[in-house]
C-alpha cells in the first residue's frame, strides 16, 4: 500500500504489542466488518469499489464533466455533509481550476446565498445538486434560488445547466429529473452520504475540476485488494481502529486529525464527518476534530502542548512535492539569510517533524499515516481505508455505523418551527 501506519509516537501508552492483543480479544466483531457482515445491502455499496472498474456510468460521467469544462465558467455543487464533503476535499487538492467550483446548499444564510448569485450572474453556470432526500432543508433551498437564476438567465434551455444526482421515489431528485428533463446520475441507493464519494456523488464534481477519477478509483480498489489480503493482526486499518479505541480507554478522548498543506483541511472535515456521524451514537465515541499546522500550531497548538491530557493526534504525512520553490536570498538584513536556498518542502518538513516531536516528548499520543504524494490514488486509498477502519472502529464500541438518526432531532425541531406540516417539497 502507499499508506504506512505507524503508531510510534504512542509509545508512553501502547505498543503493537498491545494492538495485536486487543485485536486478538475482539477478533470476532473485527472479521465481520472485512467480511462484509455488519450492515445490510442498502449499507455496503462503498465496500465493493471495484464495481465502478468497468461500469459505463463512468464514461458517461467523464463525456458529461468534459462538456461542462468545455462550456461552463462556473458549477455549483448543492449538497451538504456527505453529499459535498469528499467531492471538496479532492477538488481543492487537485482541481485545476479551470472551471470555478463553487459550493452551495450547505447553509441556510442569506448572505452566503447572495454571494453565489452575484458570482454567476454574467457567468456560464451549471449546477450539480446532490440529495439522497430531498426533503434536507439547505439543498432543496439553495437548489429553488439557484435554479430560478438559471431560468431567469438562459430561459427554456436552463434544464440544460442542471444535473441532479439523487434517489428515485416521490418528491425525490429521479422525479423532478423526469418532469423538468433535468440530467439525472443516480446516488446508490446501497450507500449513506458518508461513504459516497466513490460513486456519481463525488465523481462528477471531482471530474469537472479536471481530476483523474479513475485513478482515484482504482487507488481505492488497490486498497480494497490489500486491507482484504492482510492478515487481522497485520492490517493497517484494524490496528488504527484497534489503537485509537485503546487511547480511549486510557481517557484520550478527542482525536485530532492533522495536516500539514492546507488544502487537506477538507480532508479532515471529511474525516470528521465520517468518524463523527458513523461512531456518535451511545455516548462512547472519540471526539473527532481535525487541525492544519502551521496555522493551527500557532492557535490550537498551545492547548496540545500543555493542556490537559486527553488529546490524541493523527498526523497524515502527505505533501505536494515542489523542488524548484527556494528560499530566495535578499539584501535586507531580516534574519532568515539562514535559509537561503533552502527549498520550502524542507521547511515544511521541518514543521511536520518539530511539531510530531514536541507532541509526542510531552506525552500526547500521535499515531502517523505516511503517504507520499498527493494524488488521486492517495485519495481514492485513504478513502477506502479509513472508511474500513471507521467500520471496524464502530463496531468496537457497540454502534451501528450506519444511519445517523441523532441528526434527525434537529431537522424535526426546524420543520416544526418554520411550520412544515406535510411530507414532500414545494416547488
Amino acid at each position: 500500500m502507499i499508506t504506512q501506519f505507524d503508531l510510534n509516537g504512542t509509545a508512553a501508552y501502547l505498543n503493537m504489542e498491545d494492538v495485536h492483543a486487543g485485536i486478538s480479544n475482539r477478533v470476532a466483531s473485527i472479521k465481520s466488518v472485512l467480511q462484509g457482515e455488519v450492515g445490510s445491502a442498502a449499507d455496503l455499496g462503498w465496500f465493493f469499489p471495484g464495481r465502478w472498474d468497468h461500469s459505463p456510468l463512468i464514461e458517461e460521467i467523464q463525456t458529461l464533466a468534459e462538456r461542462i469544462r468545455g462550456d461552463a465558467e462556473v458549477f455549483v455543487l448543492v449538497g451538504i455533509g456527505g453529499s459535498n464533503r469528499g467531492a471538496q476535499s479532492v477538488i481543492e487538492s487537485l482541481g485545476d481550476k479551470k472551471v470555478e467550483i463553487v459550493y452551495a446548499g450547505d447553509t441556510l444564510s442569506s448572505h452566503s446565498i447572495q454571494g453565489i448569485l452575484e458570482r454567476i450572474k454574467d457567468r456560464s453556470t451549471y449546477i450539480n445538486v446532490i440529495a439522497k432526500d430531498f426533503n434536507t432543508l439547505e439543498p432543496g433551498i439553495a437548489f429553488r434560488m439557484l435554479r430560478r437564476a438559471l431560468e431567469t438567465r438562459y430561459g427554456s434551455e436552463a434544464n440544460e445547466h442542471i444535473i441532479v444526482t439523487g434517489s428515485e421515489g416521490e418528491g425525490q431528485l429521479a422525479t423532478l429529473a423526469q418532469e423538468y428533463r433535468y440530467r439525472y446520475l443516480p446516488f446508490p441507493p446501497d450507500m449513506g452520504g458518508r461513504f459516497s464519494v466513490l460513486s456519481a456523488v463525488g465523481l462528477l464534481p471531482i471530474s469537472v475540476a479536471g481530476v483523474d477519477i479513475r485513478g482515484l478509483i482504482q487507488g481505492a480498489i488497490n486498497a480494497e485488494r490489500e486491507l482484504k489480503s492482510f492478515s487481522v493482526e497485520e492490517n493497517p486499518a484494524c490496528q488504527y481502529a484497534v489503537a485509537r479505541n485503546l487511547l480511549a480507554e486510557k481517557g484520550f478522548l478527542i482525536e485530532d486529525f492533522i495536516t500539514f498543506e492546507p488544502s487537506l483541511s477538507f480532508f479532515n472535515r471529511w474525516w470528521v464527518q465520517l468518524f463523527g456521524e458513523s461512531e456518535g451514537k451511545n455516548g462512547k465515541a472519540i471526539f473527532p476534530t481535525g487541525n492544519n499546522y502551521s496555522e493551527d500550531l500557532h492557535a490550537i497548538g498551545q492547548y496540545i502542548q500543555e493542556g490537559p491530557r486527553m488529546v490524541m493526534e493523527t498526523f497524515l504525512d502527505a505533501h505536494f512535492p515542489h523542488p524548484e520553490i527556494v528560499v530566495q536570498p535578499t539584501l535586507v538584513q531580516d534574519g532568515f539569510n539562514y535559509l537561503n536556498y533552502k527549498p520550502f518542502d524542507t521547511l515544511n518538513s521541518a514543521v511536520y517533524d518539530a511539531a510530531y516531536k514536541a507532541h509526542c516528548q510531552i506525552g500526547v499520543p500521535c499515531f502517523q499515516f505516511h503517504v507520499g504524494e498527493i494524488s488521486p490514488e492517495m485519495f481514492g486509498e485513504l478513502f477506502y481505508l479509513f472508511m474500513l477502519s471507521c467500520c471496524i472502529s464502530s463496531v468496537l464500541i457497540g454502534v451501528n455505523p450506519y444511519g445517523q438518526p441523532g441528526v434527525e432531532s434537529y431537522k424535526q425541531e426546524m420543520y416544526g418551527i418554520l411550520g412544515k406540516s406535510s411530507q414532500g417539497i414545494s416547488q
